[in-house]
């Protein structure tokens, strides 16, 4: 086995866990609001905010380090479909760091402190955002394994778009009314 098979295997394994933990979370959080339960909801919640730091950070980060010594290795660092990934990487990471995290810990400080109409507003408003990253996120994998150039016009516009839909259908209402929930 070379460097570039293993680094690129432990790219894959981080991303597998980085990607498909949070994303247990997100339907967790789906079939949560389905039941109306607050509780339920505000709990899911919690346990992301809980791992936030443990785990779902430290996976990024690993998961961008051998992403960058793989295209290092590979020789990759003039293709699109790698900057592509770089910026989505960037954008999910600062999603996460900026505004899921403390969000989240928000939650936890108003759930402790009894405000459960505060907690459960900030729960549902994370949970949107977090349904908004895994857009994001699902178009950096398909990115990854599409591998689009510049002359990939249709692939492309398919990304955007389904970019912008995700953006509506997931954070249009958050545009409509702003962060309330946040303050």
């Amino acid at each position: 086995m070379d460097v570039y098979t293993l680094v690129k295997l432990l790219h894959v394994l981080s991303v597998i866990l980085w990607v498909g933990g949070g994303f247990v979370f997100v339907v967790l959080g789906v079939f949560a609001s389905t039941r109306s339960d607050p509780a339920e909801i505000i709990a899911v919640c919690k346990n992301v905010a809980l791992l936030s730091t443990r785990f779902f950070i430290p996976m990024a980060l690993l998961t961008v380090i051998f992403g960058l010594i793989t295209a290092f290795v590979g020789g990759l660092y003039g293709t699109l479909w790698v900057w592509i990934g770089l910026a989505g990487f960037v954008a999910t990471f600062l999603t996460g760091a900026l505004i899921l995290g403390p969000n989240s810990e928000k939650l936890v400080a108003a759930d402790k402190a009894g405000e459960s109409a505060k907690a459960l507003a900030l729960a549902q408003f994370v949970l949107k955002t977090a349904k908004f990253d895994y857009v994001v996120l699902l178009l950096v994998i398909s990115d990854m394994v599409l591998k689009p150039g510049f002359g990939d016009v249709t692939l492309l516009a398919i990304g955007a778009v389904v970019l912008i839909a995700g953006a509506i259908l997931f954070l249009g209402d958050l545009v409509r009314r702003p962060a309330a929930a946040t303050s």
